[in-house]
């Protein structure tokens, strides 16, 4: 065979080779993670209420960051649909949702989106929007629903701290009085429910479930795995202080904690002082430096026990503070990043 030949037929075998990996190695673009991170947004623009406020140019920055650093900003239904068939998330996935619907989510937020064609969702405070100088009017909301690539969810009618009440019939009334108001400006059934505050327990998620929303946001700062409970989806806030660069790289690269069973639950604790706070991580030995958090106390050591699968603390000091939030923190051995997991618990009445 002459050189030209060979020269072919290396160059045919270096084709083909390329169509065959081409075939069985995944494309970036098609990647898939066990993990997702929905950030919350509050007001735009607002210097008089600092700690929940971002500046519109540092909103847009972040957007910016976002897109340059190759993260796939998804719709909420597609994060949903991954919770319902526990089913990865694409690589590198983010939410961006917005609660209550003030003004500047119209004036400041939604031209930044509109302008990089990026899926967002607003959570209403139904009592407010269409009706508070503060708030959307019913005119903005409808030029804004003609987007379609935004969501609107519920964030209650009356927006209570809801972490204390368990009467049902408030509960009840309270969230059916949202959607019929929902429904009415809207002219659609919602979906997505954010809790107001951050706060939950299980008289409210049930009557959220009860009443047919189909997933529930907290306020708890962690990143959100295929494992998660579409009724306790956690989101990261980029509001005030939190509302850097710095930090928006930090929680994007955070691992969820593989937590499978924790003890008490979440909402009103049964006891003060809280006693035992158990943990269930199947594969513990993936941690290390494991630390617990609540609110009130700060930073604990707690016990672990690889053997068994566990993670134990014991709080014999009461609660004065009406809600706490409760975490673990550890270093993901895989990825050398922060692990994190967190709930929020409720001190009992008196």
């Amino acid at each position: 065979m002459t050189g030209a030949g060979l020269k072919n037929n290396f160059i045919l075998s270096l084709i083909i080779l390329a169509i065959v990996f081409s075939v069985l190695l995944p494309s970036s673009s098609s990647a898939l993670s066990k993990k997702a991170t929905v950030l919350i947004y509050h007001k735009f623009n607002e210097p008089d209420s600092p700690s929940t406020s971002i500046p519109t140019e540092v909103f847009e920055k972040q957007i910016r960051f976002l897109i340059e650093k190759g993260y796939r900003i998804i719709s909420i239904d597609e994060l949903v649909d991954a919770l319902y068939h526990k089913k990865p998330f694409p690589e590198k996935a983010v939410v961006i949702t917005i609660d209550d619907g003030y003004r500047t989510t119209y004036t400041e937020a939604f031209p930044v989106l509109k302008k990089y064609n990026l899926p967002f969702t607003v959570f209403l405070y139904m009592e407010g929007v269409g009706r508070f100088p503060a708030y959307m009017t019913v005119d903005q909301l409808k030029e804004m629903s003609k987007y379609d690539k935004v969501t609107f969810g519920l964030h209650s009618y009356y927006h209570k701290p809801l972490g204390s009440i368990t009467d049902r019939k408030f509960l009840e009334r309270d969230t059916k009085k949202a959607i019929k108001r929902f429904k009415k400006l809207l002219s659609f059934t919602p979906h997505y429910y954010a809790y107001p505050y951050g706060e939950y327990n299980h008289s409210v998620v049930q009557v959220i479930k009860d009443l047919g929303l189909e997933a529930a946001f907290t306020q708890d700062p962690f990143n959100v795995s295929p494992e998660t409970d579409p009724y306790l989806i956690p989101r990261v806030p980029m509001v005030g202080s939190w509302a850097t660069l710095k930090n928006l790289r930090w929680f994007l690269e955070t691992e969820p904690m593989e937590v499978s069973e924790y003890n008490p639950s979440f909402g009103v604790l049964p006891e003060n002082p809280p006693g035992r706070f158990v943990f269930k991580i199947e594969r513990l030995g993936l941690y290390k430096d494991i630390r617990f958090y609540i609110s009130e106390l700060g930073w604990l050591i707690p016990e672990v026990d690889l053997k068994k699968s566990l993670v134990t603390v014991t709080v014999k000091k009461s609660l004065k503070r009406r809600v706490n939030r409760v975490a673990l923190d550890a270093v993901d051995k895989r990825s050398g990043h922060k692990a994190r997991f967190f709930y929020l618990i409720v001190k009992p009445s008196e």
